[in-house]
């Protein structure tokens, strides 16, 4: 009976004692994978549609601060390309945040006389976006946004003079400058690395 009881000690402190080790494993794996979740990636991708700029996609660099996203984007208003940066401060690491987000963007010249039949001037624009907006997901994967603010936007034509058609008349280019409001922004973005 004796050889029966410390056997089974035996048996029983190895067992104890892989199962402690099976359980430092995963453990050691599980702070591992929480590591590599909390880890901050850097680039990413975002996609927008909204007023002025059109359909956008490009490139979100994160440097150092979860809360700082860079990005550079290619946008298309349906008539020409164009290019826009920008900055957004997302401050709050929770699944829904605001966000403050500022951008500057160009769009090439196009040809308006396409939408309404008649010739008219090339155009083109620059632009000011000043937006808040409303974040959900998480800040270092997958995060939607909605944005809405103001827009500062200096618009010129381009060859005025011969799309009039009047020689006898020298009118130098026309130009606009406006404030545009609400303009808005609904898009997502995916941190990668």
């Amino acid at each position: 009976m004796k050889k029966f009881l410390a056997l089974f000690v035996i048996v029983f402190i190895l067992l104890l004692s892989s199962s402690t080790r099976a359980e430092n494993k995963l453990s050691l794996r599980q702070k591992e994978e929480q590591e590599a979740e909390v880890r901050h990636k850097w680039v990413g991708v975002q996609f927008d549609v909204g007023l002025p700029e059109g359909v956008t996609a490009g490139a979100i660099l994160s440097p150092h601060f979860y809360w700082l996203k860079v990005s550079g984007s290619v946008t298309n208003n349906y008539l020409a390309w164009g290019g826009r940066v920008g900055a957004t401060i997302d401050p709050i690491k929770f699944a829904v945040g605001p966000s403050f987000t500022t951008e500057v963007g160009t769009t090439n010249r196009f040809d308006m006389s396409t939408l309404v039949g008649t010739k008219l001037p090339e155009t083109s624009y620059n632009y000011v976006n000043l937006l808040i907006g409303l974040e959900i997901g998480s800040p270092n994967r997958v995060r939607f946004f909605v944005r809405a603010g103001m827009t500062y936007l200096w618009a010129q034509a381009h060859d005025y003079n011969s799309s009039v058609g009047n020689s006898n008349l020298q009118i130098s280019d026309p130009r606009a400058r406006i404030w545009l409001a609400p303009t808005f922004k609904l898009g997502f973005t995916v941190m990668v690395f």
